[in-house]
């Protein structure tokens, strides 16, 4: 069975703002919220909620999605 899930983009999409996309590069990587956090100087809760924009804006449903949809970007802007 395919997905009809398109491909990531080579580079976030341009609705994205600056922080979300370090906070999908994070994503990609396979930091957890709380190492996300500490790693941008921000609390938890402003992680959850980026995470949360991300899937709306991206059309994403559930975590799994974004974390693939994120490691695939981070693979794409890798080569």
């Amino acid at each position: 069975m395919t997905e009809d899930r398109p491909p990531p983009p080579s580079s976030p999409p341009s609705p994205l703002t600056a922080r979300e996309r370090e906070v999908l590069r994070h994503i990609g990587a396979g930091a957890a919220n709380k190492q996300i956090a500490r790693a941008l100087d921000v609390s938890v809760r402003t992680v959850e909620t980026h995470r949360l924009n991300l899937k709306r804006k991206l059309g994403l449903v559930g975590q799994a999605e974004l974390i693939r949809y994120a490691r695939r970007a981070a693979a794409d802007d890798e080569g």
